[in-house]
C-alpha cells in the first residue's frame, strides 16, 4: 500500500514537472491542490506497518515489547495534527527495529517449537501423532 502510494505520488509530481509550461494556470493550480492533498496513500500505508510490526511486537515478543509500545503511539500520533512529525519519527523506527531483528540473528529460526497433542515433534516421525496431526 505504501509503496503504491508513492508511485501514484511521484506521478504527480512528474505531471506537475512535465506540464508546468504547457497548462493553464488553473489546471496546473489544480494540479497542484491534489498534490498537495495526497499524502494519504502512503502515511496509511506506513502507519498500518507500524501497527502490524508493533502488535506483533508486544504480542509475540518478535521484537522487544517496548518498540511495539512506541510504534503503537507512533501509530496514533499518524491520525493527528502532528501526522507528519510521526512520518518522520516511523523511518527511525524502522531502522531500529530492523537493527534489532539483525543483532537477534538466527537465534529465533532454529528456536524449537512447543509440541502439544496431536502436533508431530520432528519430520522423521512419520505419522505421529495419529489422524488428526497436523502436517506444520
Amino acid at each position: 500500500m505504501t509503496a503504491g502510494g508513492f508511485l501514484a505520488a511521484a506521478g504527480l509530481h512528474f505531471a506537475l514537472a512535465d506540464y508546468a509550461g504547457g497548462v493553464e494556470p488553473a489546471a496546473a493550480q489544480a494540479m497542484n491542490a491534489i498534490d498537495n492533498d495526497f499524502f494519504l496513500p502512503f502515511t496509511t500505508g506506513l502507519a498500518a506497518l507500524v501497527l502490524a510490526t508493533s502488535l506483533l511486537a508486544v504480542r509475540a515478543k518478535v521484537l522487544p515489547p517496548w518498540l511495539g509500545w512506541v510504534g503503537i503511539r507512533l501509530f496514533i500520533a499518524f491520525f493527528t495534527p502532528a501526522g507528519f512529525v510521526a512520518f518522520g519519527l516511523s523511518g527511525i523506527w524502522i531502522i531500529v527495529a530492523s537493527v534489532l531483528l539483525y543483532l537477534r540473528g538466527e537465534t529465533a529460526a532454529v528456536a524449537p517449537r512447543p509440541t502439544g497433542p496431536g502436533r508431530r515433534t520432528s519430520l522423521a516421525s512419520g505419522s505421529a501423532g495419529g489422524a488428526g496431526a497436523r502436517a506444520d
